[in-house]
């Protein structure tokens, strides 16, 4: 017979950054600053887990320690936040600082994405990780777009 948990405290919070361990934990931040982690054992949490959304994390206790037992969606009763003073949208440069704008040139982009195939196709990277699969997916789309392919749905 499972045994019972008790949820020693209820936390409401704000995803702020979102990333993977080496053991396939997901780690993330909230707005506020705080850390968590969510086990590989509870893997049905992780899609919930994404910059911005609230989220409502369910913490238990075993062996002295603290966990996420579960996690539910918010999409109410969160913390009203205050808007901190913005910049000016064009700040001034700094005394004796010209104002340079890098525009990037062909050769540069092409030398960039020559860098970044090559080390695509090394086994440097770890192709189970959704970040490094996006970086693959834009990549070949980046191709794509450069070397204006396009690809057509074959009607059979």
């Amino acid at each position: 017979m499972p045994e019972k948990v008790e949820i020693t405290r209820t936390e409401i919070i704000v995803v702020d950054t979102v990333e993977e361990n080496d053991y396939h934990d997901m780690l993330f931040t909230d707005k506020g600053g705080g850390a968590h982690k969510v086990s590989n054992k509870r893997v049905k949490y992780f899609e919930m887990i994404k910059p911005g959304v609230a989220i409502q994390l369910n913490l238990a206790q075993a062996y002295g320690k603290e966990y996420i037992y579960s996690a539910v969606t918010v999409a109410s009763g969160l913390p009203t936040a205050t808007s901190p003073a913005l910049p000016p949208a064009n700040p001034a440069p700094a005394p004796g600082i010209a104002e340079t704008k890098h525009e990037v040139s062909p050769q540069e982009r092409g030398m960039f994405l020559k860098e970044l195939g090559e080390w695509l196709r090394s086994d440097k990277l770890d192709m189970t990780k959704p970040v490094n699969k996006a970086l693959r997916t834009a990549y070949w789309i980046q191709m794509l777009f450069a070397l204006d392919v396009t690809i057509e749905k074959k009607e059979e």
